[in-house]
């Protein structure tokens, strides 16, 4: 028995097929960055997705935010525009920034960071809730997210990658 092969006819069936291959290994490596996301926050995992670019024959994976590669790489936060960084200790501030409440009051300590406070009652049932810390610079370890999506799960890429032809 003899088969005759079209080499041309195969080479453009798997030239057409790259970018249906590229969204597959899209699709999954976003699924497994926003399953590693390493914060409570529903924001960052939003922000992770994936382009094809057919005529290089690439995949990206992207998370369209400022502090995505913090989270990656680790390194150091300090204020930009502000005198300090100021970080949530309420409940009632996680998510907020502090300009967000009308009555906060500096509390400035001998020993340790400012806080900001928000003083609640009246008289004897006043209390102050300690709303923020505030700090010069804030060091974030490293949560890798985004290559380990793709590092940890190579052989799963090619899998799907050579099982995806149109």
């Amino acid at each position: 028995m003899i088969i005759n092969i079209n080499i041309d006819k195969l080479e453009e069936i798997v030239e057409d097929s790259i970018p249906l291959r590229l969204e597959a290994v899209g699709v999954f490596l976003k699924g497994e960055a926003q399953s590693r996301a390493p914060i409570d926050s529903s924001f960052l995992v939003g922000q992770i997705d994936y382009e094809v670019n057919a005529a290089g024959n690439l995949v990206r994976i992207i998370a369209n935010t400022e502090y995505a590669a913090i989270q990656e790489f680790g390194g150091d936060i300090r204020p930009v525009d502000a005198g300090a960084l100021t970080i949530p200790i309420h409940p009632d501030a996680k998510g907020k920034r502090a300009k967000d409440f009308k009555d906060l009051v500096l509390i400035q300590r001998k020993q340790g960071n400012p806080l900001l406070v928000r003083v609640v009652g009246k008289g004897k049932a006043q209390r102050m809730d300690i709303m923020f810390v505030l700090v010069q610079k804030a060091t974030i370890p490293a949560q890798p997210y985004l290559g380990p999506a793709l590092y940890d799960n190579l052989d799963k890429v090619v899998e799907i990658f050579a099982h995806n032809a149109a």
